[in-house]
């Protein structure tokens, strides 16, 4: 890969500063795209061609990009417009850029797709032809065709007044506040909505509810795994805590559930020091969460494992730069050490289990974002949750010491309640192969393999040749 434009991240403002591309990257006018100023100049002279009214845009950033080779790249623009003598007015774009090649959607592509929510300003959608960028103004994502609907409060409180038994109400709600929690382009975004009237009583608390939308069929294989966990002897002895799978709606593809009264263990910073007293919880929740017996089919075994880390060290080879070489050759090793491992009964697993997916509640600690639970190898979980952990630690986000407590409590909380004994030999093991799997395929799909030394040093340190 070559460094393209030699200025470095803006990490204030989380914008994209610059970019490794692949010697034979099939969107080559990324560099161009991320250089400050130039994607401000190209979107409002677009928008000033559309919608001559639209009021000045003052700056532009790429905030998120997402590079799959041989598919094009996503891009999260982030737009400020200069609105009532004010320039904080932000606008979303979710930008895609065809890879060389394929075939390009129509000009008139959002309106067949029927995306026509109206934005903020301008248009809902834009095509900057020099760059061959499509860009579709949010809440319009021709991925998601459930997001206007999510993005609107009072479409929200209509549905919630169609069916109020489902959601727990007594009665249609008279109003309806919203949130956007998060938003992956072309996959989902989720909203928390806080409900009032929904009560005979007079002054009773608003109630949340968190409202998701996938692409595709990915709503109803959430709600379905969600369910089948909620409906655990482990979660109905309350063992494991989720939030109340409610609903989904298969027009739209969103997901309704509660929302829980809490918040991310990692929500406020400078507030890792209380992890070491989360973390036996944290572990002992997550063994009764595998040993929920929910059902689910089997996905995620120690094959997976071995499967995601060849294919993460075969797109490095093709793409990624002599600089990783030691990630590739510490993956080889990993590869070797998973060979000897045999196969694990199954367990009940989460699918994406990180400290993110963690909340303290008044309950105690709860798991969300089940959307991907399944079958399979306990250290696809226990592996994937120290990664995070070792991955903050690299990014000076959580003290060595602190790390290194958090993942003994945990360990230690675990291995206290399992069912199925796991070693520390294979913990360590599955820890260095999210590490080194993840690292690789970030630095792909962000363009940016800077952090990637310090992600193999801590794979080494937690898997000792």
């Amino acid at each position: 890969m070559r460094r393209a434009n030699g200025a470095l991240r803006d990490r204030a403002h989380s914008a994209v500063r610059a970019v490794d591309l692949p010697e034979a990257c099939d969107v080559p006018q990324l560099p161009a795209i991320v250089e400050p100023g130039r994607l401000a100049d190209a979107i409002g002279a677009a928008l000033a061609h559309a919608d001559p009214g639209a009021p000045p845009l003052v700056r532009c950033d790429v905030t998120k990009l997402h590079y799959r080779p041989g598919k094009g790249c996503r891009l999260v623009i982030a737009a400020r417009f200069r609105s009532g003598g004010r320039a904080g007015e932000e606008q979303l774009y979710f930008g895609h850029l065809p890879a060389a090649g394929r075939e390009r959607r129509p000009a008139h592509a959002p309106e067949r797709d029927g995306l026509a929510a109206a934005p903020r300003f301008g248009p809902p959608s834009l095509h900057l032809a020099d760059w061959d960028l499509w860009l579709w103004a949010y809440p319009n994502d021709p991925e998601l065709p459930g997001l206007a609907a999510l993005a609107d409060p009072e479409r929200v409180r209509a549905r919630f007044a169609a069916t109020p038994d489902s959601f727990g109400f007594e009665r249609a709600p008279h109003s309806v506040l919203s949130r956007r929690a998060k938003y992956v382009p072309g996959k989902r975004c989720g909203y928390v909505f806080e409900v009032s009237g929904w009560s005979e009583r007079r002054h009773a608390p608003a109630r949340r509810v968190y409202g998701k939308c996938h692409a595709g069929d990915e709503a109803r294989i959430a709600h379905e795994a969600a369910s089948r966990v909620w409906h655990s002897p482990a979660a109905r002895a309350g063992d494991v805590r989720l939030p109340q799978p409610f609903a989904w709606d298969e027009p739209t593809g969103i997901v309704w559930q509660e929302g829980l009264a809490g918040r991310p263990v990692l929500k406020e910073h400078g507030q890792t020091e209380k992890l070491p007293g989360l973390a036996a919880e944290i572990g002992a929740r997550l063994a009764a969460l595998h040993g929920a017996d929910a059902g689910l089919a089997l996905e995620m075994d120690h094959a997976f494992l071995l499967a995601m880390l060849r294919e993460s060290l075969a797109a490095a080879a093709r793409t990624l730069p002599p600089a990783a070489g030691a990630a590739c050759e510490l993956g080889e090793h990993l590869l070797a050490i998973g060979a000897r491992f045999p196969e694990l009964p199954a367990v009940t697993l989460h699918g994406s289990f990180r400290m993110s997916h963690v909340m303290e509640t008044a309950a105690g600690v709860a798991f969300i974002d089940l959307d991907g639970a399944n079958a399979g190898d306990p250290g696809v979980d226990l592996g994937r949750f120290l990664a995070h952990l070792r991955r903050l630690e690299a990014q000076g986000s959580i003290a060595p010491a602190v790390a290194d407590a958090t993942a003994r409590e945990f360990r230690r909380g675990y291995q206290s309640n399992a069912r199925v004994r796991v070693s520390d030999e294979r913990i360590g093991w599955a820890t260095a192969v999210h590490l080194i799997s993840g690292g690789l395929d970030k630095a792909l799909k962000r363009m940016d393999a800077g952090s990637l030394g310090a992600l193999t040093r801590a794979a080494a340190r937690s898997c000792p040749a």
